[in-house]
């Protein structure tokens, strides 16, 4: 099983992607993915699935989780709009492929709960989860919160939902896309 998990985002993400053997998880690669953002949402939606095409066939995927978007108080209505066409995007093109998909997974799940009770954190905000990751990875060059997400989010729904323990994230690469 190869799984692909996915920070939401139309301009910048952050991504992960796993494998997963009888006893343990492999972080195989993991990076941002930045899209044009002087493109118009949709172009950059299909420019996505392009990529989406050449990763899953590279990479063998056939999990895929992500992010769920979130309304805050009417300050990013039209993010939040950009953002549920995105999440649609997702979920069509898994059905499309036969790509097994989960519901989207909430930050306040995998990162403010279960992380800092996994991780022993003091916080469970981005910015805690992203430094331990960093170390855990050995502080990379280019990593970011956004892949720390990506990282997290995959991390929790192995050890929650599918019950792997082993987790290796040494041997991973880093891979950033630009499209």
């Amino acid at each position: 099983m190869i799984l692909f998990s996915l920070d939401q985002s139309i301009t910048k993400t952050g991504y992960a992607i796993w494998e997963l053997k009888k006893s343990q998880i492999n972080l195989k690669q993991y990076g941002t993915i930045k899209l044009n953002a002087r493109e118009p949402y949709l172009t950059r939606i299909f420019s996505l699935e392009a990529l989406f095409d050449k990763m899953v066939i590279e990479q063998k995927i056939t999990h895929v989780i992500y992010e769920q978007i979130q309304l805050q108080s009417n300050r990013n209505v039209a993010t939040f709009k950009k953002l549920s066409a995105l999440q649609f995007f997702i979920e069509y093109y898994c059905w499309n492929r036969k790509l097994q998909f989960e519901p989207p997974i909430h930050v306040s799940t995998y990162r403010t709960n279960w992380a800092k009770a996994a991780f022993n954190l003091n916080k469970g905000d981005k910015l805690s989860v992203f430094q331990y990751i960093k170390d855990k990875l050995g502080n990379p060059e280019g990593i970011t919160p956004d892949v720390s997400d990506a990282i997290t989010m995959a991390w929790y729904y192995c050890f929650t939902e599918l019950r792997y323990s082993n987790i290796v994230l040494k041997e991973a690469t880093i891979q950033d896309y630009k499209v």
